[in-house]
């Protein structure tokens, strides 16, 4: 047996993935099925979201990749870390066994933004265009 993954965005994909799911159960009757609801991160956010991090950078004097770990964790994290699975990696693993300086430096090898949901990169610019402007940092959409 092979593991399908469906993106089902429109009518008649649904009807594609229903036909697939009837075949199956008439095979199988078995079918597990794990359901994400949402899109993930749209390209324009993507892209958005590395240019501010040059924008910060330029505008405190600090470098992109130090701007992009300092929010991935004191932004992201705390986003992904409403899903309980997120959580219970973030408390086991990072927040009790590491400093803060390692815990930065660690984010260069953590997906934070690349598995966040188009809300939660939505959140995620929000939090960082209010926290930023409240320094004087300008982040516009461009």
């Amino acid at each position: 047996m092979s593991t399908e993954h469906w993106t089902v965005n429109s009518k008649p994909e649904l009807f594609k993935f229903l036909g697939q799911l009837k075949a199956h159960w008439e095979q199988y009757h078995y079918v597990r099925i794990k359901m994400t609801p949402g899109a993930k991160r749209s390209l324009d956010q993507n892209a958005l979201v590395n240019v501010w991090y040059g924008d910060v950078a330029k505008q405190t004097g600090d470098i992109a990749p130090s701007v992009r770990r300092f929010c991935k964790l004191t932004y992201g994290i705390p986003i992904l870390s409403r899903d309980p699975g997120h959580c219970r990696f973030y408390e086991r693993y990072l927040h009790q066994m590491f400093d803060y300086e390692e815990k930065l430096n660690m984010m260069d090898y953590f997906a934070v933004t690349s598995i966040m949901t188009v809300p939660q990169l939505r959140e995620y610019l929000d939090t960082m265009q209010k926290e930023f402007g409240a320094q004087g940092v300008i982040l516009e959409v461009k």
